[in-house]
């Protein structure tokens, strides 16, 4: 559950060890209300380091389904003692919980990855998401937001080159803001069977004008 959660919402490891079973909507989200932090005498649960790290994530059907299913025999087992309380979704399930070390996360992530021929990181999960969600088009501030990130510019900082695919794919979309098809060896190509939209459109003495002047202006500012 723990690569589960990583994987499917972005959290840190530390945040993930902190989750408690009231962080866990009937919505279908989890909030990342706290984290745990280390220090000489090991882990202690903190605050989150900034207020965008405080956020609600939607869950994935699957991962909402089976943290639902445990959070019920959770309450069915505490139950049968006569117990009540708000254990860590990862830690024991007593009103004392103790969460799930994330040292000790790490190491058992590393024998996981050790047995079935993975080269990574705990964390390398949380970049897994953030690759996925860029690559399938989200937006960097929606992902900002999964990932509890204080700025944009510090998810474009890590992910602005994930994807080298979509700056060719981006070309696509500037050629669709003009009315032109060219092709490259017999050049302007045929004019369409019926008028193109309206749109922005330039003859190819325009177009040669604006190279001419941009390459002066380079010329004159030195920029390489």
């Amino acid at each position: 559950m723990a690569i589960e959660l990583a994987l499917t919402t972005g959290m840190r490891r530390g945040e993930v060890c902190a989750l408690r079973w009231s962080d866990l909507g009937d919505d279908g989200t989890i909030t990342v209300s706290h984290a745990l932090g280390n220090a000489d005498g090991g882990f202690y649960e903190k605050e989150p380091k900034t207020s965008s790290s405080r956020r609600t994530i939607p869950l994935t059907a699957h991962t909402f389904q089976q943290l639902t299913a445990m959070r019920a025999e959770s309450r069915r087992h505490m139950a049968d003692f006569g117990l009540a309380g708000d254990p860590y979704i990862l830690g024991t399930q007593e009103p004392d919980s103790r969460p799930y070390n994330p040292t000790q996360l790490d190491k058992d992530f590393a024998a996981f990855c050790k047995m079935n021929g993975f080269s990574c990181t705990f964390h390398d999960l949380r970049h897994t998401f953030a690759t996925m969600m860029i690559a399938g088009g989200t937006d960097v501030r929606t992902v900002a937001s999964y990932l509890g990130h204080a700025s944009v510019s510090m998810t474009l900082n890590i992910y602005a080159d994930v994807d080298p695919d979509a700056k060719k794919a981006a070309v696509s979309k500037v050629q669709d803001c003009f009315d032109m098809d060219f092709d490259l060896d017999d050049g302007p190509a045929a004019a369409p069977a019926t008028p193109p939209a309206p749109g922005i459109s330039f003859t190819v003495e325009q177009l040669e004008a604006m190279l001419q002047a941009a390459k002066a202006q380079q010329a004159m500012s030195g920029v390489a």
